[in-house]
């Protein structure tokens, strides 16, 4: 079956997507005389041009923000919450700036500043899992600190009808997140961030393809690997005649 992939510059919108079963693929492109670097994902989807149409309407909405206008509780949107509540923690370990939940339809994201937190349980449950507190954190469940390590949680947060944090620490532990499914909301959470930190990860490690411009040109004369060898480079040479 022939495969077709759907391009976004956007590396949160892809690892958001990723956990409904479409692999993102990297590709790191830099141009030879000026050095700038281009980071493109490719969303890989199966010859079904019905799964095309709906990415690319993702895609839309999630640029425009028409996703969250007429479907704030979308899975990719929990993704993408997820997301971004990692980067808000890491940045509270990193930096000491503290964080703290606030609501929007149901779901729950980080934001700059302490704030106090009323009616959660007295009962805490820690994790040194980024991902996890992350996703606890869309579906309500507040870090109140970071200890030895580790966040910390209470056992029942802002939404009183989750079950307890460590029910649901116990329930993805050492399991696919995805076909657990204990919550539906830190299950896509967690997911797209494990997945955006994969995808960063890439970036970092992958081969790099040099755009080499065509001499006495402004255009794009030829694509190669950054491992490319002195033979290959002659046969680019030949290629543009010098």
């Amino acid at each position: 079956m022939s495969v077709y992939s759907k391009r976004t510059g956007n590396r949160k919108i892809a690892a958001a997507i990723a956990p409904l079963g479409f692999p993102v693929k990297v590709e790191v492109l830099e141009q030879d005389k000026t050095g700038a670097v281009d980071v493109s994902y490719h969303i890989h989807l199966n010859a079904d041009a019905g799964a095309n149409l709906a990415i690319s309407k993702i895609i839309e909405g999630l640029t425009d923000g028409t996703l969250e206008a007429n479907d704030p509780r979308h899975s990719v949107l929990d993704g993408m919450r997820g997301i971004l509540n990692c980067m808000m923690l890491r940045d509270w370990r990193e930096k000491g700036n503290p964080y703290h939940l606030v609501e929007k339809d149901q779901r729950f994201v980080y934001v700059p500043g302490s704030k106090e937190i009323p009616n959660i349980s007295k009962e805490f449950v820690k994790t040194g899992d980024d991902f996890m507190a992350a996703a606890l954190g869309v579906a309500g469940i507040p870090i109140v600190n970071f200890l030895d390590g580790k966040w910390v949680l209470p056992q029942s947060g802002l939404d009183k009808t989750l079950s307890p944090a460590s029910d649901l620490i116990d329930a993805f532990r050492g399991k696919s997140i995805i076909e657990q499914r204990a919550n539906d909301t830190v299950s896509w959470a967690y997911e797209a961030a494990r997945i955006y930190d994969a995808i960063t990860e890439r970036v970092r490690v992958d081969t790099r393809l040099i755009a080499i411009t065509r001499p006495g040109s402004k255009s794009v004369g030829a694509v190669v690997r950054n491992d490319i060898t002195n033979k290959g480079m002659d046969k680019v040479g030949r290629f543009f005649g010098v």
